[in-house]
């Protein structure tokens, strides 16, 4: 059933006809349990363009989420009609593999120029146009770890992405059923792939702006991220840096402020304030609740990615690292830890 984007009601049509073709948008008013609504267009995103609702995507706005999870798709005419579960389930693979695609690329451009930069390799750009043979000849030993700790990375972003959307699925999962004693309605509206697609679509702004930092960075292949983390090292000004010693659960913070970088604020704050604002749609029993599940899910990718640093056959990766500084050689390793 669509619901009002604004007060998050169930509505009977987003769309009503007058005459003959003359199509216009209803109004929230009152659902079926005679429930007041708020009387505003009950999803106005069907006069506007997708250039609003790109816009409106990167904005993290909540109405946004809720035409994408309830409406979309939807005549408005018939709040039954609706593809089936099935195309909508393979739609979303769909999606889902273009997004790992992208991610595990810009993870890997990330690490990868900087460590063959470092020595000239010339993987990156010929050093004599006219001779391209001889440029194709001088890849040719880099080209195997290339396209090795390429693969490596794909595989690497699939299987923590994997897991940090069936962790998220089913933690929703369980807090609706524990909700659902309380309330029907929501019930009613919840699908268990919705927090899947929620969190899909609000990697949309940290994709962008990662693409923007890559092809601002793209210019000149230099360890920017060592540069940054030496000007921005946050683990001396907040005194995590000496107390870490004494106290070891205080370590993994002091990491974290050491690798402090445009792209760690990128993915984790950017991106983790858009996708507790998407779950946060899916979930409305407690304004907490997305922010609580996203956490969960996260400490899940953690550690799925501390296991997959240390998995075996990584000699590529290896051979690589010796073009590269210490903050390049973690990087590889870690294949991003931003």
């Amino acid at each position: 059933m669509p619901v009002c984007v604004h007060c998050a009601r169930p509505t009977p049509a987003l769309l009503a006809t007058f005459g003959s073709g003359h199509v216009v948008l209803t109004r929230c008013g009152y659902d079926a349990k005679g429930s007041e609504g708020c009387a505003r267009l009950a999803d106005p995103y069907f006069e506007h363009g997708s250039t609003i609702l790109f816009i409106d995507l990167i904005l993290s706005k909540p109405r946004v989420y809720r035409h994408i999870l309830y409406n979309r798709g939807r005549s408005g005419l018939d709040s039954h009609a609706q593809s089936g579960a099935l195309p909508k389930f393979w739609a979303h693979v769909r999606h889902f593999l273009a997004f790992v695609l992208v991610e595990s690329y810009l993870r890997w451009f990330s690490v990868h120029p900087y460590a063959v930069a470092r020595d000239h390799v010339p993987i990156l750009f010929p050093r004599d146009y006219r001779r391209p043979w001889a440029w194709l000849a001088a890849l040719a030993p880099y080209l195997a770890p290339s396209l090795h700790s390429t693969m490596r990375v794909f595989f690497a972003t699939l299987i923590e992405m994997v897991l940090l959307h069936t962790a998220v699925v089913g933690l929703s999962y369980v807090l609706c059923r524990l909700w659902a004693q309380r309330s029907t309605r929501h019930a009613q509206l919840y699908r268990w792939y919705m927090p899947s697609v929620a969190l899909l679509f609000s990697n949309i702004s940290t994709l962008l702006l990662l693409s923007f930092v890559l092809v601002w960075d793209s210019r000149l292949p230099a360890d920017g991220r060592a540069q940054q983390a030496a000007r921005m090292d946050l683990s001396q000004w907040i005194g995590v840096a000496h107390d870490a010693q004494q106290h070891p659960w205080l370590a993994p913070l002091a990491a974290a402020a050491r690798e402090w970088n445009t792209e760690w604020l990128v993915r984790n704050l950017i991106g983790g304030m858009s996708a507790g604002v998407a779950l946060g749609v899916v979930l409305p029993v407690h304004p907490l609740a997305g922010a609580l599940v996203m956490l969960l899910g996260l400490l899940t990718q953690a550690a799925t990615r501390h296991h997959i640093v240390h998995l075996p056959g990584s000699h590529s990766a290896t051979f690589l690292m010796q073009h590269g500084p210490v903050e390049s050689q973690r990087a590889i390793a870690a294949y991003c830890q931003a």
